[in-house]
């Protein structure tokens, strides 16, 4: 009986009074917080290219993506671009396809088969 007096006056506690709701709100929102993805670093990146030949630069892209870009033998021309904030994976992938049509090319995505 001991043990049960025990257990039902911890088991009180925890569910019931304004005290204990407000010590646990800090550690659900920390618990919550730091599952969060947002707490996740993102790549970052800045392009800083002048009168740059159109096939470094899509080389430089695509390792800075981790991407296998194939290129035909006709790609040539210059690119000079710079952004003043640095941007996400998105929008350094999107500015580069901007970039390439701007210049007149496309891209066209392709599955792997390895």
């Amino acid at each position: 009986m001991f043990w049960r007096d025990i257990t039902l006056s911890v088991w009180r506690k925890k569910t019931t009074g304004l005290k204990t709701k407000k010590r646990l709100l800090p550690l659900v929102l920390a618990a919550a917080l730091c599952s969060s993805p947002v707490w996740a670093e993102e790549a970052t990146f800045t392009a800083n290219f002048k009168d740059t030949d159109l096939k470094s630069f899509i080389e430089t892209v695509g390792a800075n993506l981790n991407k296998t870009i194939i290129m035909g033998p006709g790609v040539q021309g210059k690119v000079s671009i710079r952004t003043m904030t640095p941007l996400n994976e998105r929008q350094y992938y999107q500015l580069f396809l901007n970039l390439l049509e701007a210049q007149g090319y496309a891209v066209v995505p392709m599955e792997t088969t390895c």
